[in-house]
């Protein structure tokens, strides 16, 4: 599953944006990185046990799009026979969970990614993380639930979800940046060049990675409070070999 050539990445870049900041992005609150869709899967390490691709372990609404019918990553990655970050050179995948426990905020990140293969992406704010897909590729959420925001954040998303266009997008999943220990921009894998991947930790020393598309922006600079974060605890990482 080859990458978007640079200027078709420039261009959903650009039409997200839009999206979110017109539709999604709450008064005050300022968009400061963005991970598109992609078509790869999800893949979790959790205590040590990998699943590959990744699928929902928590409780998540349920999805109007179909099983995507990519060519499954390699029996190596699928087996977890990889060492240190092998993982980084599979490009069918482009989500990567390292946790201690399924209950995890990295893993839940995964869970909701995995729920709308190919279409959910990943929104960083000055004041939350969020897995976000258009408003059409979930069913409506029955109740309100209790967002970061406060009620009255729920009531703006339940009426956003009521628009005609079935294009502005909706948070699946969210946590406040209380609940993010460090972002980093870091060059990960093998092969050379080495790909460029977000890292997010967690304050509950989960670990997610991202295979950055985001094009238009340097990590270093969206994310200038950041500090560098060592690799996972073996508890988290990837098995050893």
């Amino acid at each position: 599953m080859a990458d978007l050539p640079r200027t078709e990445q420039e261009l959903l870049q650009k039409k997200w944006r839009k999206l979110l900041t017109d539709d999604w992005v709450s008064d005050g609150e300022t968009l400061l990185w963005l991970e598109t869709p992609a078509q790869a899967y999800p893949a979790s390490v959790i205590g040590q046990k990998p699943t590959v691709p990744h699928k929902p372990l928590s409780e998540v609404r349920k999805s109007l799009v179909e099983e995507p019918n990519w060519p499954l990553p390699s029996r190596q990655i699928i087996d977890g026979a990889f060492h240190g970050d092998e993982w980084a050179d599979e490009l069918s995948v482009h989500w990567w969970a390292f946790a201690d426990h399924s209950d995890r905020d990295a893993v839940r990140f995964t869970d909701h990614i995995a729920n709308v293969p190919g279409e959910a992406f990943l929104a960083f704010t000055d004041q939350r993380v969020a897995v976000v897909v258009r408003s059409n590729q979930v069913t409506k959420a029955e109740e309100a639930a209790s967002g970061l925001l406060g009620r009255a954040k729920s009531v703006v998303q339940k009426a956003a979800e009521n628009l005609p266009s079935p294009n502005h997008p909706v948070s699946c999943f969210e946590v406040p940046t209380s609940r993010i220990a460090a972002i980093q921009g870091t060059p990960m894998g093998r092969n050379l060049p080495r790909d460029p991947w977000l890292r997010v930790d967690f304050t509950d020393h989960s670990t997610f990675f991202a295979r950055s598309q985001d094009v238009l922006q340097d990590p270093a600079e969206a994310f200038p409070l950041a500090e560098p974060s060592p690799s996972p605890a073996p508890s988290q990482g990837p098995p050893s070999r």
